[in-house]
């Protein structure tokens, strides 16, 4: 729960940051970009996170048949089966800012586009943080040194 925290409080820093640079510069390249393509990229990243994932299991797999059996992965497996449902929700959320960024509520009530924009480019950040522990893992996996 802790990590689970720290996760959303880093991807709402960093949706802060980059939505800071964007107004800085004048520009709505992010949003833009996000508004068209979050959904797709987020699909993309969970088959990639999962052929990840399914890298993983088989070197623990693989473990655990070299040790007779002996090692408890439960809490890696349940940490992984976790971090899939955390993309499934980041998927239905996003669609459902950007129906709400998209929508005649969104455009009558334009005091809210900027928490809505932190709230999209949040959802990116956080997929991002998903694939950077998926990748870490399998490094981790495949250095693994009996």
């Amino acid at each position: 729960m802790k990590g689970l925290l720290a996760n959303v409080l880093i991807a709402i820093g960093g949706a802060f940051l980059l939505l800071q640079a964007q107004d800085l510069l004048n520009s709505k390249y992010i949003i833009n970009f996000l508004n068209q393509n979050l959904v797709s990229l987020l699909i993309a990243l969970l088959a990639i996170n999962s052929a990840s994932l399914g890298i993983v299991l088989s070197k623990i797999r693989e473990l655990i048949d070299e040790e007779k059996g002996n090692g408890d992965f439960s809490k890696t497996k349940n940490e992984m089966l976790f971090s899939i449902k955390e993309q499934i929700v980041l998927i239905f959320l996003s669609l459902i800012l950007l129906m709400l960024n998209d929508s005649k509520w969104g455009a009558s009530h334009p005091e809210y586009k900027p928490a809505m924009e932190m709230a999209v480019i949040t959802c990116f950040t956080y997929a991002m943080l998903i694939l950077f522990d998926s990748a870490r893992s399998i490094f981790v996996v495949l250095s693994f040194k009996k």
